[in-house]
């Protein structure tokens, strides 16, 4: 019996499609997996693009990428973005790096004020961080915490809300010291530059 010549060119074209198809897949997954390797030795950086969905992605002049951020960020959250630097006494402009800043969902001050320190005083936000005590009392209304990177830079994500929020950071190098307390309302993605202008306290 002939084989009939229209069955045949579809059956060769299905042929064709799934070789073709598994071929891209395979090469897709090898630009992966190297794309998300945590080396970028003999890469060079071409160019950063950030999607909706709260990624980043690196692309390199070697066709692979690495993203970064998770791709599942609640719309129910904003992204605080922190660039944080201080004036020294010796008038040096300093990074605050690798420093951890606390938001919080209410003002710390009244519940500080009801908690005495070891003299028998009650706290305020210049003293509280080397009392664990007030830190536990502080626990329920921490919305997160995030650390600074080299440059002072520091991303965070906080829960959309019309109620005001407060960021609150402490920095010490050399004799020098700065502590940031900020209200901010967490109602869309929101910067701050954080310097000696706008903390509580520098000296």
């Amino acid at each position: 019996m002939k084989a009939n010549p229209g069955i045949a060119k579809v059956c060769g074209l299905l042929l064709l499609s799934c070789v073709v198809g598994d071929a891209q897949s395979k090469r897709r997954s090898v630009t992966q997996r190297a794309g998300s390797s945590e080396s970028t030795r003999g890469r060079k950086l071409i160019e950063t693009v950030k999607t909706s969905n709260g990624r980043e992605i690196q692309l390199f002049d070697d066709l692979t990428y690495k993203v970064i951020g998770s791709a599942q960020r609640s719309q129910a959250a904003i992204e605080l973005r922190v660039r944080a630097g201080m004036i020294t006494k010796q008038g040096a402009v300093q990074a605050v790096s690798q420093t951890q800043f606390k938001i919080f969902s209410e003002d710390i001050k009244p519940l500080l004020s009801m908690i005495n320190d070891r003299e028998g005083k009650p706290m305020n936000i210049f003293t509280f961080y080397i009392y664990r005590r007030a830190l536990e009392k502080l626990k329920p209304i921490t919305l997160t915490t995030f650390t600074t990177d080299a440059q002072g830079n520091g991303l965070s994500h906080v829960p959309r809300s019309d109620k005001p929020s407060y960021i609150y950071g402490r920095f010490s190098i050399g004799g020098s010291s700065c502590v940031w307390y900020i209200e901010f309302t967490s109602t869309e993605d929101t910067s701050f530059v954080l310097d000696n202008s706008n903390s509580a306290l520098c000296e």
